[in-house]
């Protein structure tokens, strides 16, 4: 489950215990508007206090973690309509 704050994603600390920094661009990276599936999912404006934080908060474009010290993210389930993809809840 994201955590939000301000219309930005929440990134954990080292740990994963507490929300230190938000980030407003957080999501696949794309390439002349559309998604490059070979390069990793991520914050893409970092601030400098994020420090050295920036290298483990990736991972591949199927959620696997890029780093050792963080999860991976959780399947979701949904379809693509459009422009957008649609979450829907397991049955």
């Amino acid at each position: 489950k994201l955590i939000t704050k301000n219309n930005a994603i929440g990134m954990p600390d080292y740990h994963w215990w507490t929300v230190y920094f938000t980030c407003e661009k957080f999501g696949p990276t794309l390439e002349n508007g559309v998604i490059d599936e070979s390069k990793p999912i991520a914050c893409h404006e970092v601030s400098q206090s994020m420090g050295g934080y920036k290298k483990i908060w990736r991972w591949s474009i199927d959620g696997e973690a890029l780093n050792p010290n963080v999860a991976n993210m959780e399947k979701a389930i949904g379809i693509v309509e459009g422009n957008y993809y649609v979450l829907r809840r397991p049955r």
